[in-house]
Parts: C-alpha cells; structure tokens; sequence
C-alpha cells in the first residue's frame, strides 16, 4: 500500500497529537508538512471515551506501529495543548523501555489541573466550577502531570511556546523547560533540549505557532 511505501521512504516522520478542540480535519488544514495526524480517543469520529490512558494509549499503538514501518527513519511525537500529555506520559517516553525518537511538545501544560485553576469559568464562579471541572477530571482520570513526566525525559526534546498564549500560560512552558534541562543534567547525556519562544507582537496565541514561516527550521 501507498502508505507503507511512504512511512519507509527515509523521510522523518511526525506523529501530531491535536489539543482538546481538535480533529484531524482541522490540523490537516493548518499543518501542511506533517506525515500523519492521530483523531485522538473520543474526537470528531473516534469512540471511546477521553481518559489519561485511553489518549496515551492511542499515541502509544500508533508510535509503535510507525516505527514498525519506517524502516529506521526517525520518528518525532508532536504534541500539542492537550496532546502534550499524551507525547510527555511516562508510558510514552519509555515505549518497550527505549526513548522514543523525538519530542516537540507545542503550548505545553505543567500539568492539566494547574489550566483548569486558571480558566475564564473559574473567574465567574469560582467555587462552583472549580469544584465540577475537577470532580469531572477525577471521574475520567486525567491528570497528565508533565511537569512529574519530564523529570524520566531521554528523548531529544523542543519546545514551542508562544509569550501571548491566552489558554496556556507561557511561563508553563518555560517551567517544563528548566525542569528537561535538570533532567538531563541530572541524567549526565548530551540529548539536546530546547525551547523557542514566540513574541507577543506575533499574535500567535495558542493555536497559530503554524503560521510562523521559519517553523521549519525551528523543528530541525
């Protein structure tokens, strides 16, 4: 199949794992240089329901199978807002307990709760929806504590954050940031792990880092 000819052509291959509105009808839209786009569990046509393990689950099997195909070419987990978590969980940076090829990691969370305290619901009732959004999270088991995963990080890692993200504070990305660089301190390895910051005068936000035209070079 055409497919398989084209995974195991020696291209790197991305793996994108869309935030919590998206579907793969949307990234393939603004993402144009990208292999292959995971509908995560529960999103546009998937089933299932949305958990911490059903997520990494589905990054996890299709990690697994890529790789299978690839016939050795690198394969690189891009995660964006939510699909962060799924890219940085412990299951996935240790897949079969080896590093996975690659990490990029787009407007990235500390971990999911900490932009649960933070949303605009909580400011108009901040008891109330505080207590159902957490209570909500507990019942599907979502945590997603990259700031905890990244202390196992062994995979060459890059992360992009925009200064002006309305959703996801910049400063979450920067604390993801120094914690991999203590990681692989602490690890003694020479995997590189690094951080581009957008300007607020970009007006990139949360969802349009793809629009900057250098992106490219920034992921190589």
């Amino acid at each position: 199949e055409w497919y398989r000819e084209t995974l195991g052509d020696g291209r790197p291959i991305i793996i994108y794992l869309h935030g919590n509105v998206g579907t793969r009808w949307d990234e393939s839209a603004r993402i144009e240089t990208l292999e292959l786009i995971l509908m995560e569990s529960s999103f546009g046509d998937s089933t299932g329901e949305p958990s911490e393990a059903g997520l990494t689950s589905d990054a996890l099997y299709l990690y697994d199978w890529v790789k299978k195909q690839s016939r050795g070419s690198l394969v690189c987990l891009w995660g964006h807002s939510l699909g962060s978590g799924s890219v940085s969980s412990k299951g996935t940076l240790t897949l079969h307990g080896s590093a996975v090829d690659a990490l990029i990691l787009e407007a990235p969370y500390t971990r999911i709760g900490e932009v649960v305290a933070i949303h605009p619901l909580i400011k108009v009732k901040p008891v109330t929806f505080n207590f159902l959004l957490r209570n909500i999270m507990q019942k599907i088991n979502i945590v997603f504590a990259n700031d905890e995963n990244l202390k196992t990080l062994t995979s060459p890692l890059l992360i992009l954050h925009s200064k002006d993200d309305s959703i996801v504070p910049h400063h979450m990305g920067q604390k993801l940031y120094e914690i991999s660089l203590q990681t692989q301190k602490r690890h003694n390895t020479d995997v590189q792990v690094k951080m581009f910051s957008y300007d607020e005068n970009l007006g990139f936000s949360h969802s349009n880092i793809y629009l900057d035209p250098n992106l490219p070079n920034v992921v190589r």
